[in-house]
């Protein structure tokens, strides 16, 4: 792996500014905050005090303070800035005008709300309410769900201060700025506080929590459409920055709040009911809790909830290194491997906008595209499946190996300043080729010195390690197995009736290891300007066809049986490596031979036709 330095990643101009041009309403917004407070303060000691400019200028700071609530809920999705400093600052600028902690915001809502929308993991869920009079539950639906996500907050908060990461300590400036300057507000004049502060930042967050009970009440969560409710206005929108078209935001947390109009009208118009848009939200809630004042879902029906949903205990969306779960991320992409990638990324440490993006080709077009895209942090490089029976070496090995990383390096240094750790994954085969001698213990002190037309022959002797583990990218009929897969792929189609082959490699690594290896590569300080060797161990081909005997009933008539002896270790033996510096370090605890081919066996089965 790589780790960059500053002088090796000069910052780009180009991405030295704002992501999204538009933001900077936001700021100004913010901007405009701090000034009308600083003229309030200064020269009014009440909101009457200077007849209706006084007043004029109070109010004013309760629609600026909400502008900040939303300017935070969306920058938690996606951040204004390319850098993290001035990203940093601006959250810290946002607690001040929002009045708490924008850190705060991001556990329950990004990891509880749009996760498990109105289910029990959602503290945020309308059915905390039932009222039979609706206008009740609109005014005390914030009171409901205010505090229900502490908990599992705390726990979130508790693991990332273990694992040190930034967040914690962003959290706790923000926690300074917005403590120390209530309590120097508070010694100055209490009741200014009280007017000009506490109020307007108290109504920012009563209205941005009852939204939500606006958004989703009488929705459909079983549709992929019809779960969210949005308010279309041009006003409300001009204002609210977009928050008033929900669906597209939670199908796509990743977009910016300047592109949902355009995108709800592709993505979501064509699909959702109308009673789910609403061109006025001021007549929505006249009708909703005032008169008629009914509580009625989408199709007009009466909404009745019921004792068991309202008393429904809100179970825990955070567990602490035992389930991981993602939470921005960028679905736009048709290509079925991003999709899949956004999917499996463990990112329960911390929340943080993950864009996947499968480039088909090394170009450095394709990469140098990606790279502009988001203020990444970290990029991992990963390799592709392929077929050991290549007949265009260059073509299947040489130019991915070659072209695929130098391209994505040079992509990095040219447009993605923001780049810290650069993660790269090679084959066994650059620490062990040639005759095998297995007394010898091959480390990540070890390189191996191959001229480039050896490299390109077809004689070239390398060792390599099978990736082995479950398949979950989309393989329709054995026949498309990739070369890991190969030795399961031949057990189930009863082309080993005979005998057993001989191992042609011997080692493996689960997928699943292989896997965290990168992403602890990127989380794990120690682990920068480090190469670390990859591996679960040695096995032979006869010792996977028992665990199939054993595991998989089934597949016994088109097995061999146990007394079979064939199938042992490759010929020539099987190279030795070091594996333990991942294990220290990386912290990566290896899975059993079992658990992997079972793993594997699981996900082909469906594929195998009789």
């Amino acid at each position: 792996m790589a780790e960059k330095t500053a002088h090796q990643q000069p910052p780009s101009p180009v991405r030295s500014g704002m992501r999204h041009n538009e933001d900077i309403r936001c700021i100004v917004s913010t901007f405009l905050f701090f000034l009308v407070f600083v003229i309030t303060w200064h020269y009014f000691s009440s909101p009457l005090a200077g007849g209706w400019v006084s007043l004029t200028l109070w109010l004013s700071l309760f629609q600026l303070s909400f502008m900040g609530a939303v300017t935070t809920h969306n920058a938690i999705h996606l951040p204004v800035f390319w850098s993290r400093n001035w990203n940093n600052f601006y959250q810290i600028c946002l607690s001040l005008q929002y009045g708490g902690a924008v850190t705060v915001f991001i556990p329950g809502h990004n990891l509880s709300h749009h996760k498990y929308p109105q289910q029990a993991r959602d503290v945020m869920r309308t059915t905390k309410v039932r009222y039979s009079w609706n206008l009740l539950n609109g005014l005390l639906f914030f009171w409901h769900v205010v505090l229900s996500g502490n908990k599992d907050d705390k726990l979130y908060f508790e693991a990332q201060a273990r694992l040190n990461r930034p967040i914690v300590r962003q959290r706790r400036r923000e926690e300074i700025a917005v403590w120390g300057t209530t309590a120097v507000l508070i010694l100055i004049d209490w009741r200014r506080w009280i007017w000009f502060a506490l109020l307007p930042q108290f109504y920012a967050k009563y209205c941005i929590l009852s939204l939500n009970f606006l958004q989703h009440d009488g929705c459909d969560m079983s549709s992929k459409y019809n779960f969210a409710r949005n308010f279309t206005g041009i006003t409300l929108n001009y204002l609210c920055f977009n928050n008033g078209y929900h669906t597209v935001h939670h199908l796509y947390p990743g977009l910016h709040w300047s592109v949902l109009p355009e995108k709800h009208q592709e993505l979501i118009g064509p699909h959702i009911a109308k009673s789910l848009e609403s061109s006025n939200i001021l007549v929505y809630m006249w009708k909703s809790f005032i008169y008629p004042g009914l509580r009625l879902d989408y199709k007009g029906r009466r909404l009745v909830i019921t004792r068991e949903e309202n008393e429904m205990p809100d179970e825990p969306w955070f567990y602490d290194g035992s389930e991981t779960f993602s939470n921005t991320k960028e679905y736009l992409s048709q290509d079925t491997k991003s999709d899949i990638a956004c999917e499996i990324l463990p990112l329960y440490r911390e929340p943080m906008v993950y864009k996947a993006k499968h480039i088909a080709t090394y170009s450095k077009n394709g990469y140098g595209e990606v790279m502009k895209s988001a203020p990444f942090e970290a990029v991992i490089h990963t390799a592709s499946p392929f077929l050991l029976l290549a007949d265009d070496i260059k073509k299947i090995f040489m130019d991915p190996a070659i072209l695929g990383t130098t391209g994505l390096l040079e992509a990095v240094k040219a447009y993605a300043p923001t780049v810290n750790r650069v993660v790269i994954t090679s084959s066994l085969a650059t620490a062990a080729v040639g005759s095998v001698d297995s007394s010898y213990v091959h480390s990540a002190r070890d390189w191996v010195e191959v001229s480039e037309e050896k490299a390109y022959s077809n004689s070239w002797d390398g060792y390599v390690a099978y990736v082995l583990g479950p398949i979950i990218h989309g393989v329709g009929s054995l026949g498309t197995v990739m070369t890991s897969g190969l030795l399961i792929r031949d057990f189930l189609s009863g082309n080993h009736k005979d005998e057993i082959a001989p191992s042609p490699i011997g080692r493996f690594t689960d997928v699943r290891d292989a896997a965290m290896a990168h992403v602890r590569a990127i989380e794990v300080r120690e682990a920068g300007v480090q190469r670390s060797l990859v591996g679960s161990g040695i096995y032979p081909n006869r010792q996977v066809a028992t665990i199939l005997w054993k595991n998989f009933p089934a597949l016994l008539s088109r097995l061999l049986g146990p007394e079979i002896k064939s199938g042992g270790f490759p010929v020539e033996g099987v190279p030795q490596f070091d594996v333990e510096p991942s294990k220290k370090v990386l912290g990566i605890a290896y899975a059993t031979l079992e658990n992997t081919i079972v793993s594997m066996t699981g996900s082909m089965v469906g594929l195998y036709k009789e």
